[in-house]
């Protein structure tokens, strides 16, 4: 089953009887100030949430795809600037420190790819 993700040229393709989200994201979060700062703030929007529609044999957990846009990352931002501000704002939300778990980098397709699990 393909899909396109809305306000994109993305289309995912997802294994039959998978359900499909695509939540209104909202108009586009105002711009960041145009001053340069170190910090980067997130503006995440959702775009399209998956996950299968019973439950999967063998496993604990469900797999769940999410795609999200964050349209204002600063020019030259890296996997790793994004990653930083990623667990700063997941801390902030949680109120606690977050230990690093475990964090896998790759190429896919030439570009570079995450795989990072927090506690």
């Amino acid at each position: 089953m393909r899909r396109r993700v809305p306000d994109t040229d993305m289309i995912v393709a997802l294994p039959k009887g998978w359900l499909v989200e695509m939540p209104n994201p909202g108009p586009l979060p105002p711009p960041p100030p145009p001053t340069p700062t170190t910090k980067i703030e997130l503006k995440t929007r959702t775009l399209l949430t998956a996950r299968p529609g019973s439950p999967v044999p063998g496993t604990l957990v469900a797999p769940q795809l999410f795609v999200y846009e964050d349209p204002w990352l600063p020019l030259g931002t890296t996997g790793f600037d994004y990653l930083v501000a990623q667990r700063a704002s997941n801390q902030a939300a949680l109120g606690l420190d977050i230990r690093h778990v475990d964090a896998e980098s790759s190429r896919r397709e030439g570009r570079p790819t995450y795989h990072i699990r927090d506690e």
